[in-house]
């Protein structure tokens, strides 16, 4: 059974899933599985099961490809009998692996210049940015060599492998079209007698591709063929097309033991889908519950409103890319038109509309729209969906006028009825009043991202006193911190940050907060792995000073060279005297491809060091007035830095 439940609370749709989890509950050991987009959304989810049961476990909280992936390895393994690996060859780890080893072999096939002809400009440039020009006539021109080539063709490798990764997820037509070798001059023709003979899906595909992009599928097929021939078919394109004609003949789930698929899914909070993965989740609904729940900001339907660039944008395409009137008909009939609109062209359409909602809301908006569409085209084959259920719930109650609540609930209401606010001033004939102590919505400035992370801190404990008051003379709900989310466009910057604040006081501390840090790169959140991968870039490194003590207070690096975290202020302030900035020796420099100077290297740092602590005063020729280098802890002090720099 395919539900799809559309709410303008996540609250909402979390309250449905316990809903339906205690209504319908599984077995002892079949664990209940939620697809989220992100770990923050995992772990929101697994606090509400936690607070609703008391405890939250046998939970399963899998990526979309990685569950969909899980499926095809179920029921292609329990059907045709495949031997699917567990990870695919042509993810983007190994696919990027492979690239990096094909890459030099086929810009020089001289068989095939022209067409590899933009990737070889890209990487056959020199320091200036120049094109590195071919020695002799008629001959390519050889690959730079040396550390900062070799970086540049993994990270064109890392770029590639990601192409082809979101070709397999959002294109796979392109990708089987092209191992047909349909992008040739006689494509179309080629493509029609195909789909006519139901070869391939009645799918958009790319057009005759232009000259510059002729080495898409030139590479695909090279990737395929380097692939052992027993592997060449275990990628999503693939794959796909057998999966769901085997998906749908199923009866009942499969009993495989090695990969077995749950009961019952729960799709939570995805603001995007691939095509691929909604057609793969219908698929296997007739032997699974899947509940597809949407967080859809407004009631009414919303897919032609845009912001007025797009609106710009559209007008100067050609009438071809607007949908027909009987599609956009059925969609509207799933959600309605709100009433301020009907009848308006559609280039008025983003006059009179929400503008925050036709801002910001873009991606959202193309993912219901391709779910209308989805489901459009499903009702050619089968019912379509099996239920649909709206909850949209006002922010405001029918018992407070709308002048008396909080900004931002006025604001998400105007999103769900799909009202313009200027239009709203001008039916009401007065602009917006807000009291003023209303401080839903709050705009900051400040200077740096350390006092941003200081503000934060401060307005929580601030709303956590309010709250409690609130609470104590019976006026609202205490606040918790799990009720808090905290959203940053970059967390790794953050991090360090959050920590130095949220941690700088005790779990007993009354001003301390609990707080945890989701969806970190895990080089950003594993200090140890960190300095592993620092490790493995040191030839290519200045090793500045910062670098070597960033590295030391990894405890466990520390440890290795006896040095004591509270050694490291006085470190600190030795490498500050002793002038050392960076570079080994000047021979190091000098592979670095700088001037071979010794001046502010670290032997030269040391050295001064040495000669300091020979007689007992600050590093030799430092005319700061630094600590005296004396004594058996300094000397065991400074063997711990000279083994760590010659380790």
């Amino acid at each position: 059974m395919f539900t799809v439940l559309h709410a303008n609370h996540l609250e909402d749709l979390r309250d449905l899933a316990l809903k339906v989890i205690k209504a319908a509950p599984q077995p002892p050991l079949v664990p209940e599985t939620f697809l989220v987009q992100s770990n923050g959304m995992a772990q929101w989810l697994r606090l509400s099961l936690a607070e609703a049961d008391g405890i939250a476990a046998s939970v399963d909280f899998p990526l979309p490809s990685s569950f969909v992936w899980r499926a095809y390895r179920g029921v292609l393994g329990g059907v045709l009998g495949d031997e699917i690996p567990e990870l695919s060859p042509f993810d983007k780890g190994p696919l990027a692996w492979r690239l990096l080893r094909l890459l030099p072999g086929l810009l020089a096939d001289e068989s095939q210049a022209e067409c590899y002809a933009p990737l070889r400009d890209y990487l056959c440039r020199d320091e200036r940015g120049q094109l590195i020009e071919a020695v002799g006539e008629g001959a390519l021109p050889a690959l730079p060599e040396g550390p900062e080539a070799e970086r540049q063709q993994w990270q064109l490798a890392c770029q590639l492998a990601d192409l082809f990764d979101q070709y397999l997820n959002y294109r796979p037509e392109w990708v089987r079209s092209w191992e047909s070798g349909l992008e040739d001059d006689n494509f179309r023709d080629a493509f029609a007698r195909q789909q006519a003979a139901g070869e391939l899906p009645a799918n958009l595909l790319p057009d005759n591709l232009p000259a510059s992009q002729k080495w898409q599928p030139a590479l695909w097929r090279a990737v395929l063929a380097d692939a052992p021939p027993s592997s060449r078919q275990h990628h999503r394109a693939a794959l796909h097309g057998r999966f769901v004609a085997a998906a749908r003949a199923l009866e009942s789930l499969p009993s495989s033991r090695r990969h077995p698929l749950p009961p019952r899914l729960f799709v939570f909070g995805i603001s995007a889908l691939p095509g691929q993965t909604l057609d793969a989740l219908h698929a296997l609904s007739g032997v699974m519950d899947i509940y597809l729940m949407i967080t859809n900001p407004c009631r009414h339907y919303w897919g032609d409103i845009v912001s007025d660039r797009e609106a710009v944008r559209r007008s100067m395409r050609a009438d071809s890319l607007r949908m027909d009137s009987e599609r956009v008909a059925r969609q509207r009939a799933r959600h309605p038109e709100a009433p301020a609109l009907t009848g308006l062209a559609e280039e008025e359409l983003h006059l009179k509309a929400n503008p925050l909602l036709a801002g910001l809301g873009a991606q959202g908006r193309d993912f219901i729209v391709n779910l209308y569409e989805f489901e459009s085209a499903l009702s050619g084959r089968d019912s379509g969906f099996d239920l649909e259920l709206d909850v949209f719930v006002p922010r405001i109650s029918e018992d407070t006028p709308p002048e008396q609540a909080p900004l931002l609930h006025q604001i998400q209401d105007e999103i769900l009825e799909l009202v313009h606010p200027g239009e709203r001033a001008l039916a009401e004939g007065s602009p917006r009043r807000l009291e003023a102590q209303d401080d839903s919505i709050s705009l900051v400035s400040a200077h740096s991202a350390l006092r941003e992370v200081e503000i934060l801190h401060d307005r929580l404990l601030a709303a956590f006193e309010r709250a409690h008051e609130a609470a104590r003379q019976g006026e609202g709900e205490p606040l918790r911190p799990r009720d808090i989310l905290v959203m940053v466009p970059d967390i790794d910057r953050y991090a360090p940050y959050i920590e130095a604040v949220f941690g700088q006081l005790p779990p007993g501390n009354p001003r301390h907060i609990p707080f945890t840090i989701a969806d970190r790169v895990a080089s950003q959140a594993n200090p140890l792995l960190g300095l592993v991968l620092m490790l493995l870039e040191l030839p290519e490194r200045r090793l500045g000073v910062s670098e070597v003590l960033d590295a030391l207070d990894v405890a466990a690096f520390r440890r290795r060279f006896a040095i004591e975290e509270g050694e490291l202020e006085r470190l600190r302030r030795w490498l500050a005297d002793s002038g050392v900035r960076w570079g080994l020796s000047g021979e190091h420099r000098e592979q670095l491809g700088f001037m071979p100077l010794d001046e502010n290297s670290w032997r030269f740092g040391l050295e001064r060091m040495l000669l300091g602590y020979a007689t007992g005063s600050p590093a030799a020729g430092s005319q700061a007035a630094g600590s005296p280098i004396q004594g058996e802890q300094s000397a065991d002090l400074m063997d711990g830095l000279m083994d760590a720099l010659t380790a």
